[in-house]
């Protein structure tokens, strides 16, 4: 009997841990998930002053950091480290630095951690792109050769994914409905064994 209790209690532990923990997540999002600029670029080269807007939706303070990825050795990071409030946005300033002409990616990885250092983060990344031409060079985009954002979208992972009301709802029936599973299979099985004693004892008390 201990065995069996023990054996339903576990599923039902593992599923309690689990909703507290997605229910918890850290979650992250940025104003600029895709940025594609079309800059002129002079015989001394041209530098552009940017933004990545961050938002911290967490219901705690959390601590930013901004890193440019190991491609991307034009993005000159300026607000590398920085706090948010619950609810709080900044817009993290960097600076693009370009040489010459030609075609340009990179990305900025944005890491979202809770200040008091216990929970797991979240990275976001902004894709940096840039088609550099030549002063007076004719330029077949809609953008005249100016600096535009092309898209500005909202990055999701996974944590924002459970926190969104509508998506909690059918995290936590998935998961109860796995863990019931399971406990239906182990009493199932302990059912069997059980059957499986009776059935040689009655054999046992025959002979």
């Amino acid at each position: 009997m201990m065995s069996k209790r023990v054996c339903i209690f576990i599923p039902a532990f593992l599923m309690i841990v689990l909703l507290l923990a997605l229910t918890s997540a850290l979650t992250g999002k940025i104003g600029n998930a895709r940025m594609v600029l079309y800059p002129e670029v002079g015989f001394w080269g041209t530098s552009i002053d940017k933004t990545i807007l961050v938002i911290n939706d967490n219901s705690e303070e959390v601590s930013v950091k901004l890193q440019a990825s190991e491609n991307s050795s034009f993005i000159e990071i300026t607000d590398k480290e920085f706090t948010l409030q619950p609810g709080e946005q900044r817009d993290a300033k960097f600076k693009i630095n370009i040489r010459k002409e030609g075609d340009y990616e990179g990305r900025i990885n944005v890491f979202f951690a809770p200040f008091s250092g216990n929970g797991a983060g979240v990275v976001l990344s902004s894709t940096i792109i840039i088609h550099a031409s030549g002063k007076g060079s004719s330029d077949d985009g809609d953008n005249g050769g100016g600096n535009t954002d092309s898209e500005s979208d909202v990055a999701l992972n996974i944590g924002e994914f459970v926190s969104d009301e509508n998506n909690r709802g059918l995290v936590i029936a998935s998961i109860s409905t796995a863990v019931l599973a399971i406990i239906l299979i182990v009493m199932l099985v302990l059912s069997r064994k059980k059957e499986r004693k009776i059935k040689k004892k009655r054999a046992n008390d025959r002979s």
